[in-house]
Formats: C-alpha cells, sequence, structure tokens
C-alpha cells in the first residue's frame, strides 16, 4: 500500500495529481497528432481516481480539461464530463470493480455512455453536432447521406469515439494498477481504500 507520511502527505498526493493532469493533456495531444480514434484523455484521471480517491479525480479531470481549453476552447466545454468520469471511477474502485476484465469492461459502457448522453447537447450547442474527432466526425457526416437527425448522428458519432476509448482507457489503468499492486504500492482491498485514499507516498 503507498502510504504518505502524516506531514507530507497532502504535497505527495498533490504532485502525484499533477502527473495525471499531465498524462490526460498528453494522451489527448498524442491522439490529436496522430489522428488515433480516441480521445485518450481521461486516463491520469481514472488513475488518479482509483488510488486518490473520486474526488482527486473529479479534480484532475476538472482541471485537466481547463488547461487544454488554453489552446483549444471547446475542451474547456467537457470538462464536467472528465470530472464526472472521475467521480464514477473513483467508487466504482471502492465497489471492486477494478478486480477483473468483465467489470472493466461494464464500466467502460458506463463511463462511455455517461460521456455520451452528456457530450452530445453540449456537441450540437456549440458545434453543430460535431465531435471534434476526425473519425467521429467523418461517421457524423456519413450519416447525414441518410437524412438522419443532427442529434442522431451525433450520438452515433460520439459513441463510435467514446465508448472503444473508454474501454482501451480503462484497461490501461487496470493492467498500471495490477502493476503496482504487484509492485506492493496499492491495495484494492476494499477495507484499505480509504486509507489509500489518505495515503501515497512514503514508498515513492
Amino acid at each position: 500500500m503507498i502510504k504518505f507520511g502524516k506531514d507530507s502527505h497532502i504535497r505527495h498526493k498533490l504532485a502525484f495529481a499533477a502527473v495525471c493532469i499531465a498524462v490526460n493533456i498528453a494522451g489527448k495531444y498524442f491522439t490529436d497528432s496522430l489522428e488515433l480514434p480516441f480521445w485518450l484523455d481521461t486516463a491520469g484521471t481514472c488513475l488518479s481516481a482509483c488510488i486518490l480517491g473520486p474526488w482527486y479525480g473529479a479534480a484532475v479531470g476538472l482541471i485537466s480539461n481547463l488547461a487544454m481549453g488554453i489552446s483549444d476552447f471547446i475542451a474547456v466545454l467537457y470538462c464536467l464530463i472528465n470530472a464526472g468520469i472521475g467521480i464514477i471511477t473513483g467508487y466504482a474502485a471502492k465497489r471492486k470493480m477494478f478486480r477483473d476484465l468483465f467489470n472493466i469492461l461494464c464500466l467502460s459502457v458506463i463511463t462511455g455512455f455517461f460521456s455520451v448522453i452528456c457530450a452530445v447537447p453540449l456537441n450540437c450547442a456549440f458545434n453543430n453536432g460535431m465531435i471534434n474527432n476526425k473519425w467521429g466526425d467523418a461517421l457524423f457526416q456519413m450519416l447525414e447521406n441518410y437524412s438522419i437527425s443532427v442529434p442522431l448522428r451525433s450520438i452515433c458519432g460520439q459513441a463510435f469515439i467514446d465508448i472503444p476509448d473508454k474501454v482501451v482507457t480503462l484497461l490501461a489503468v487496470f493492467l498500471i494498477l495490477d502493476f503496482l499492486k504487484k509492485q506492493g504500492l496499492v491495495s484494492l482491498d476494499e477495507e484499505k481504500l480509504e486509507e489509500q485514499a489518505s495515503g501515497f507516498g512514503e514508498s515513492l
């Protein structure tokens, strides 16, 4: 289990949260530069939510999108979605949903649909229904040929990106947690989660 010293645990937690914010930003710019059909901007959110707790995860998600909004203002519009994913993932970790692949896939679908439900109204209100991802936008535009309404096309395009993205993201977090667990750095035992959320440090 990762533990903080009594005097320095806040400093270590904030440092870890800052690393997770950097992971989110790096993931987003990596996928944008390679034009991949993913976001990868919530990996740090989910990792911090599992290790530090849901509200740290929410803060990491919120700050990540606000930071990305410096160069891409539309990212700011989705900051509460990233924060919500942190809350969902953090509470899922407390309920032992990071113990096997089946639960990870279920959680991927849950967070994917959460993202779609929240993002589509923003897409329609601020981006003409577009997804702001090359692959999602391609599907959105293709469906226009079938006289499908903008909201439904936005749902399809958003789901086309969001659900696979959450599968990849949460599988990556699952593997990272498994590695840290094998190294004795984290424990996913329910009775230790509260202690773990308040500690992450002496062994770092």
